[in-house]
């Protein structure tokens, strides 16, 4: 899209500073796109600037799909109580429903709205929420990490403060590196740099299966925005180098998120952007290279207990 840039800044401004590491060599930077909200993460924030005004006007009701430590119902929860839109939480039951970190603030915010689903129906959830929104009138279902049409604006604008970024620097950046949850931050981030030619390598850091299928949902939502077709993308995935599975933490993630803390003094969440620090370190990105940091502070109230050990000593 030849005017994406003109486009983006017409209707959405979210910003964010890019500044460089210490500790990680030269020419790394990490873009902070954590400011832009605490209980609420950059790339949600973005996401949301498209898709709130559309649900403002169309929907009367909501059921939200999610994982019970999942930062986009936490996020969004937050909204529509704000916005006075009913809602219901379809929220997949958890091996253990016990409230500790996002879980608790989503259980707080959730209070009578949290409809549990178990892990067998869980592969059926949309078909249900999807029967349940037809009973009633004017209710619309939001997929799990709010993956839809609606969302892709607001998710691009990462692409136009990026350029920012640039600019703000003097720098033309080689790489950046983003992490995925559902993926699609960085599958719209791939074509808005890819519309504009950009020279920059995308790197994705995959914390769950299934970006392939996200890159073609990205691209047939590009083509029905934006009436023509989506640029080809190609970004390259990787996996964490330590504790790859969904959600695990280990010692390896904590010392590392005690390290951001004490010697970078930025915050970072075990689950996602840890692991996208650690894995930087191990992967030969082409410099100058930026590190995109979306967030994901909340998740700290889970690992309270593990963060105490790397307290000094008391004098």
């Amino acid at each position: 899209m030849k005017n994406l840039s003109s486009y983006l800044d017409t209707q959405y401004r979210l910003s964010s500073r890019a500044h460089s590491l210490k500790t990680f060599g030269e020419d790394v930077f990490v873009k902070r796109d954590d400011e832009l909200g605490f209980g609420i993460t950059g790339s949600k924030l973005r996401k949301f600037a498209s898709l709130l005004p559309v649900l403002r006007q169309k929907a009367k009701e909501l059921i939200v799909i999610g994982g019970a430590q999942s930062h986009n119902v936490c996020a969004l929860s937050q909204l529509l109580l704000e916005e006075g839109i009913p809602f219901q939480l379809y929220l997949c039951e958890a091996r253990q429903q016990a409230a500790r970190g996002v879980g608790l603030i989503i259980r707080l915010l959730g209070k009578d709205r949290i409809r549990w689903i178990s892990r067998q129906d869980w592969p059926k959830v949309e078909c249900l929420a999807q029967e349940e929104a037809a009973r009633r009138k004017s209710c619309l279902v939001i997929p799990e990490g709010s993956v839809c049409k609606e969302s892709l604006p607001g998710a691009l604008t990462l692409v136009q403060d990026f350029l920012k970024n640039e600019k703000e620097l003097g720098k033309t950046f080689s790489s950046v590196l983003v992490d995925a949850g559902t993926g699609f931050s960085a599958a719209a981030l791939a074509l808005g740099l890819a519309s504009l030619k950009h020279p920059a390598e995308v790197h994705v850091l995959c914390m769950a299966p299934g970006f392939e299928e996200m890159k073609e949902r990205c691209s047939q939502y590009w083509n029905e925005l934006f009436h023509e077709e989506a640029p080809k993308i190609e970004p390259i995935c990787h996996r964490p180098n330590t504790a790859a599975s969904f959600g695990a933490i280990n010692s390896t993630v904590m010392k590392e998120l005690a390290r951001m803390i004490q010697e970078e003094g930025i915050l970072t969440d075990p689950i996602y952007s840890t692991k996208l620090f650690l894995s930087a370190k191990s992967l030969l990105l082409p410099r100058p290279s930026l590190l995109i940091h979306s967030g994901g502070g909340l998740s700290l109230l889970g690992v309270q207990d593990r963060l105490i050990s790397f307290l000094p000593p008391p004098q």
